[in-house]
Formats: structure tokens, sequence, C-alpha cells
């Protein structure tokens, strides 16, 4: 899905901390969405120093952000990988294709460095944010007990899932 005329996606930095952190994504019945309000409040001065992010910006008017970071091996060898650790759209502009198109341009990136899989971490009730990565070839893989499920994206497939759905 293309973006409008004045669209641009930005790299962020810790400059961007106000923005993120009056960003609003808080939605009415969605309780998950305050857990990504408070994160990215936070993650500001972290951006340069282990975490990545980039924003959709119309004009000056932030749409959506996407922050990742690698994620090591904890146990054993897998293969390289990110962490996605806040995909978010600001709550007056839902389902227009925004987080997709920021999801899409860290799996650029990902594919750009190496990163054979970005995963995040999906809320249960965040139904709008399992179907985006459904559309992709996202991979949901349930934890028992938990309110997240990892969401798995293995970069050359769910680029080319999108690609031929019509999103990049």
């Amino acid at each position: 899905m293309p973006g409008g005329a004045g669209e641009r996606l930005v790299e962020l930095d810790r400059s961007h901390g106000p923005l993120l952190a009056a960003l609003p994504v808080r939605r009415l019945g969605q309780p998950h969405s305050r857990l990504v309000a408070e994160g990215l409040a936070g993650i500001a001065p972290h951006l340069g120093a282990g975490f990545e992010g980039v924003g959709l910006f119309d004009g000056v008017d932030l749409r959506a952000v996407a922050i990742w970071r690698p994620n090591p091996p904890l146990y054993g060898e897998h293969p390289p990988t990110w962490e996605l650790s806040y995909l978010a759209t600001r709550s007056s502009f839902p389902r227009r294709g925004y987080a997709r198109r920021a999801k899409i341009d860290v799996l650029r990136r990902a594919q750009r460095a190496g990163i054979v899989q970005v995963i995040s971490h999906v809320h249960r009730d965040n139904g709008w944010m399992l179907l985006l990565n459904d559309s992709i070839g996202g991979e949901r893989r349930w934890v028992e007990g938990e309110e997240f499920v990892l969401v798995v994206c293995q970069v050359e497939h769910c680029l080319a899932v999108a690609a031929a759905a019509g999103h990049c």
C-alpha cells in the first residue's frame, strides 16, 4: 500500500523523545495499548544505544512508529534476529496502513543487515496487530499461560508475501 505524497520514513533518535512520549496510541477497549504508550514514553534515551527506530511522518505529524533491537541468543544457537519491541499507530489514524508500512520498512532494514527473522510479542487481545502480521506471513506461536503471542516473521518470506499482496 503506497503512502501519501507527504509521507516519509525517518530514523528516530533521542531528539524524538518528546514526540514519542506525546504520541497518542491508547484506545478505548484495548487496555494493552497503555503498556505501549508507557513503553514509548520511556524508550527515547535508548535509541541509538541498543534500540533503533523509525517513524512514519506526514509533514511534521508522527503517524506510526517501530522500535526494534538485536535479539541475542539466550540458549544455544538461532538465526540472526531482531525483536520488534514497539509497533504503534497514532490512535486517530487506525487501520490506514501506517503500521504495516513501518513493519515492512523494519523487515527491509533487517534484510539489508543480514537478519533472518524479526520477532514480536503481540498482546493476545490485539486482534488488528495479529491480523497485520498474518497478512504478511508472520507465524503465531502461542505461549501457554501468557498474555502475549510470539509472532515470528521470516524476513525473506514475509517480504515476498507482502509484495505479492501489494503491500510494498
